[in-house]
């Protein structure tokens, strides 16, 4: 996925900030390294939670909505000639959001139930809130939960 969208998804003057690099690499390999053999029992738990920090590091730089649906497809593409499965197969639960702080969770997961990460972070925004002497108010919702 790397080699692709550097080699595709070149910085423009309008897209300066589309400038891709190793460290990219390896910030989705390290957040593959952030889970335990608990959290990855099957071949498609690794495709999913790759799939995930590439849409954290790569997705979330791309502007357009021409960028986001090549992404889109690009993904699908090397999700099917890699690991030999089909985006619609193997992600059952979207948006995909992988994290550790979820109640039930004691290591890097798949969040099984999206709309429950909003209540979780108010809920620990709160609880910092209670105890810190500059507040933060901050509104929370799901395109910004998936960020956290």
């Amino acid at each position: 996925m790397y080699e692709e969208i550097s080699k595709e998804m070149l910085p423009t003057p309008a897209k300066s900030h589309y400038t891709f690099n190793l460290r990219d690499l390896s910030k989705v390999h390290l957040g593959i390294c952030a889970c335990q053999k608990k959290s990855m029992d099957t071949a498609e738990d690794l495709a999913r939670c790759w799939a995930h920090e590439c849409h954290r590091v790569f997705f979330d730089r791309l502007v357009t909505k021409d960028d986001q649906n090549w992404f889109r497809t690009k993904i699908s593409e090397v999700l099917k000639e890699n690991f030999k499965k089909d985006w619609k197969a193997l992600v059952k639960v979207e948006p995909l959001v992988w994290c550790d702080f979820m109640p039930n969770a004691q290591y890097y997961s798949q969040v099984e139930d999206p709309p429950s990460l909003v209540d979780v972070l108010n809920q620990l925004l709160s609880d910092y809130n209670d105890i810190a002497k500059r507040r933060m108010d901050l509104v929370l919702f799901m395109s910004a939960a998936q960020h956290v």
